[in-house]
């Protein structure tokens, strides 16, 4: 299992950084989970990682992070299994959990939001940036 932390970075080359969230990012494809955390540290946020979904619910649970990317093709566990999971644990308060599927299909309501892979960065940093500003009113 492979899981690794990174710190924020607040600004860099330039580009002016919202609040920094604490994201895990659950993927089981190496190139696709570093390529995800590396974006999201440069944009300045905490970032965890996990490519199972028992190591996602070990690192939700001590990490307790705001923003969940969660790939729904794990191989131990589906992500409509985690999701729910760590909806459970972190109840009263579960973070935003977003979906990431290489097609479009129909989600219940385990997800707060979809996107296809691959994420385009800048529409990610755009629903998490709504996100803050959705929890400030």
């Amino acid at each position: 299992m492979n899981a690794q932390k990174t710190r924020p970075n607040p600004q860099v080359n330039g580009h002016p950084q919202g609040r920094s969230r604490r994201i895990l990012v659950v993927e089981d494809h190496d190139s696709s989970r570093l390529t995800m955390q590396l974006l999201l540290d440069i944009r300045g946020h905490m970032v965890e990682t996990a490519d199972t979904g028992r190591m996602a619910l070990l690192k939700a649970f001590d990490f307790r992070p705001e923003v969940v990317l969660l790939d729904l093709g794990l191989p131990d566990m589906t992500g409509q299994a985690v999701s729910q999971a760590i909806r459970e644990m972190t109840n009263p308060s579960p973070p935003c959990i977003i979906a990431l599927t290489g097609r479009a299909e129909v989600l219940d309501g385990k997800f707060d939001h979809h996107l296809l892979k691959p994420a385009d960065p800048d529409e990610l940093e755009q629903l998490l940036q709504n996100q803050v500003a959705s929890e400030s009113n």
